[in-house]
Formats: C-alpha cells, sequence, structure tokens
C-alpha cells in the first residue's frame, strides 16, 4: 500500500516525476523509461507512482503540456511585442519554430507516439488537445 504522502511532499515528488518524464522524453520518447525508472528516481516506490498518475502515458502527457504551455509562452510573448502585425507574426513564428528546435522531447513525437497516447488516456484529455 502506498505511503500517504502530505501536500507538500506531493508537490515535490509530483516535480521530480515530471522532471524525470521530461529527461525521459528527451532521451529517446515514451519508451525511453518505465514506472519503474521514473518512481525510483523520484524516490517513491512504484505502487506509489499511482497514487500520482494512473499510467505512465498521463505522466508523459502532463511532461509534453509542460513543453506545451512553455511553447505557448515564447508565442504569446513574441506576437505581443511592438512592431507592425506582419513583424509580430513573423518574430512570433520564429520563435515557435525556434522553440521546437531547442526542446529534444519534440524530436520523438510522431504519429505512432500520438497514437499511444490517444489510445492510454481519457479522449477528453485527448480532446482537451
Amino acid at each position: 500500500m502506498p505511503a500517504a504522502f502530505d501536500e507538500q511532499e506531493r508537490l515535490a515528488i509530483d516535480e521530480r516525476l515530471l522532471l524525470g518524464a521530461l529527461d525521459a522524453l528527451r532521451r529517446g520518447g515514451l519508451n525511453a523509461s518505465s514506472v519503474e525508472r521514473l518512481a525510483r528516481a523520484a524516490g517513491i516506490a512504484k505502487g506509489s507512482f499511482y497514487a500520482f498518475y494512473p499510467s505512465k502515458e498521463a505522466l508523459f502527457m502532463a511532461a509534453l503540456e509542460r513543453i506545451e504551455a512553455e511553447y505557448r509562452r515564447r508565442f504569446v510573448e513574441a506576437i505581443g511585442a511592438s512592431g507592425s502585425p506582419r513583424e509580430r507574426l513573423m518574430r512570433a513564428l520564429y520563435k515557435a519554430l525556434e522553440a521546437v528546435e531547442e526542446e529534444p522531447a519534440l524530436r520523438f513525437l510522431d504519429a505512432q507516439a500520438a497514437e499511444r497516447l490517444a489510445r492510454a488516456l481519457p479522449p477528453e484529455r485527448i480532446a482537451a488537445h
């Protein structure tokens, strides 16, 4: 039975799990780690992992959502800067492409990975993206 964690521990463990998932995504995509390795790296038992995420795919989706948030932040920041509409749009598109180039995890996202996530996650989670 997983140990009970207080709120501060839960937040710290969740952050370690997310960082572990981001690292795995950057090293090789969805297959670059297992629940057991992710849990061990976060300092919890494998069974405790499921108190945080229902599956490895759910954790990896949360990690991808973090990448997406940074991607959107860059885009919005660039489009909100000064200049003509054309200049702002060009700057925003450049920043978006730059973010894709700089984020190694995005190199491992392909149709197979997207299909795997779609099969493993609730439809409403996928529809949100």
